[in-house]
Parts: structure tokens; sequence; C-alpha cells
């Protein structure tokens, strides 16, 4: 699936005070690797959501006629509020964060933004055949 391992990048991720777990998963709503933290059977409703929350994100650009949405933020009302952030990270690919609503959301932003910068294009997923 991946070109690099992705380990590192949600382990960096989850360094980070509030955020409560991330991970990888192609435009197809398959999980890249294990979400820690979550079951597999937590992790590919959120996997699959993230994917739709992309597709409707990029459908939403392109009706407004821009080129390419990266980054998504929902807020969660679960009792305590969090946010998702679902950040195109490469060719197919996407990193989803989940964050307590307490975590300080520049650090968090900033954090990712980097680690997608300093992915370039190696973080990608094939296209899956039909």
């Amino acid at each position: 699936m991946s070109t690099v391992d992705s380990a590192w990048i949600t382990d960096r991720l989850r360094e980070v005070p509030g955020v409560l777990t991330a991970f990888v998963v192609s435009d197809d709503g398959l999980l890249a690797e294990e979400a820690p933290g979550l079951s597999r059977d937590a992790a590919d409703p959120w996997a699959a959501a993230a994917s739709g929350i992309n597709a409707a994100a990029q459908q939403m650009v392109q009706c407004s006629g821009g080129s390419l949405s990266t980054r998504t933020r929902t807020i969660i009302d679960d009792g305590h509020s969090s946010h998702q952030i679902v950040q195109r990270a490469g060719e197919h690919t996407t990193i989803v964060v989940h964050v307590s609503y307490a975590a300080d959301m520049g650090i968090v932003s900033t954090t990712l933004e980097g680690i997608v910068q300093r992915l370039g294009s190696a973080l990608g997923t094939g296209q899956r055949s039909t």
C-alpha cells in the first residue's frame, strides 16, 4: 500500500498533547496500518468515514472552482467535544487525527503540516483497479 513505513508518522502525531489517535487511510477507505488505541472494528468505520469526508470536500472544491481540498476539520460533540482532522498526505492517501477539545490546535496543525511537507509524494497508495 504505502511506499514508506507510516508508523513513524502516526507515532509523531500521537506524541502531541491532546492527540487521541492518528492513522493513515487510503482514498477507498482502507486502513494502511493499525490504528493504535482503536480496535479494528472501531477503526474501520473511521477510515471509511474519512474517505467519504475527502470525497465530499473534493466535490465542494470543484463546485467552487478550486482544485484540491487538503484538510477538513470536524468538531465532534461526544460529550466532551473533540476534533477530527482529515489531511490529504499523498496520492490517494489521508492522515486522520482525532484530537481532544483541550488540545492546542495550532501545535497539532503545525506538526501535521510539517509531516506532510517532509513526506512530499513519498506517502501514497496506488489507485486500485475495479
